[in-house]
């Protein structure tokens, strides 16, 4: 990762580079995200519009050094996504795939450094600090989740996200879905999305040791489904700690069951994990429209390991 973000750095000009480098780690705009459109909410750094080709090949090199390929697919697949959102809202000038920002800060020639994409409905941020990796918070959200029309209709963004949450409620008993279900309407959004951190102070739904091993197993599944978006040496290291901490993880559900027609919200929470996904708008209308977001509640922006506080 740190040689690819070298290498993205070395090819901006001057002007570029004072654009997108904040020599401070503990620059406040590191935490200057959202999954609002940028024309509604400016980002810091460079628009992906505002490079040219070969710089945005390195950017893409840099952004495969920092995920796995089903992570690489979902970022680049909501950025897709909002150029067909662009065609179905009529062509409005604010939805376009050239409006998605690339910051770093610090230097990758040091042991602590981060960079940062976001843009609508996908915000991603990667700390280095010495040998390790965070990748949290991490929004990836869609808008359309699937394209509804022409040669791409059926293509998803996010093609198992709700599917892993959909096989695991099904799977419960109906004592154990009374457990699950903690409210039979779904919220208007993510609980803890940008500017949200900490709002949710317990945990609620059906914990981990409720549910019989093929449970279990299916509720790993959907785990791995949002951490295994990482790299694998970041995602297994976040994954040992949720291993550590498994008979504190909850499973909820909001909303009907799932249904292409409906809204509806999961979440997974535990010690080092919380995992949302929320239904905007369902699949029916215009392909949907789908907010997620995966935090770590001791680690987001890896404070715990560079002993530094962020107010996001």
């Amino acid at each position: 990762m740190a040689a690819a973000a070298r290498a993205f750095l070395e090819a901006l000009t001057s002007p570029q580079l004072d654009s997108v480098q904040h020599a401070n780690l503990g620059d406040p705009a590191r935490t200057r995200w959202s999954n609002l459109p940028a024309g509604a909410l400016p980002r810091p750094g460079i628009a992906l519009g505002d490079l040219n080709d070969s710089q945005r090949v390195l950017l893409h090199d840099l952004l495969r050094a920092s995920t796995s390929s089903q992570g690489y697919h979902k970022i680049t697949g909501a950025i897709r996504a909002e150029d067909v959102l662009h065609d179905l809202e009529g062509g409005n000038p604010m939805f376009s795939s050239a409006y998605y920002y690339t910051t770093v800060f610090g230097s990758p020639d040091d042991a602590n450094w981060a960079w940062m994409l976001t843009g609508h409905h996908m915000s991603v941020m990667f700390t280095a600090a010495g040998e390790r990796t965070a990748f949290t918070p991490m929004f990836t959200g869609s808008q359309p989740l699937q394209v509804p029309s022409g040669l791409a209709a059926g293509w998803q963004v996010l093609p198992q996200d709700a599917y892993r949450a959909s096989e695991l409620l099904s799977a419960l008993s109906t004592d154990q879905q009374r457990v699950a279900i903690i409210d039979t309407g779904a919220p208007r959004d993510v609980i803890e999305g940008p500017g949200r951190q900490a709002s949710l102070t317990t945990f609620q739904g059906i914990p981990a040791v409720q549910l019989d091993d093929a449970q279990q197993r299916l509720l790993w599944l959907l785990v791995l489904e949002f951490v295994r978006n990482a790299d694998f040496d970041a995602a297994d290291a976040q994954l040992a700690l949720i291993q550590a901490t498994w008979d504190d993880m909850h499973f909820a559900w909001q909303g009907p069951p799932p249904d292409p027609a409906v809204r509806y919200y999961f979440r997974v929470h535990g010690p080092r994990i919380l995992i949302e996904y929320d239904v905007q708008e369902p699949l029916t209308r215009k392909g949907g429209h789908v907010h997620a977001i995966t935090r770590d509640p001791s680690n987001d922006y890896g404070v715990d390991w560079l002993g530094l506080h962020y107010q996001e």
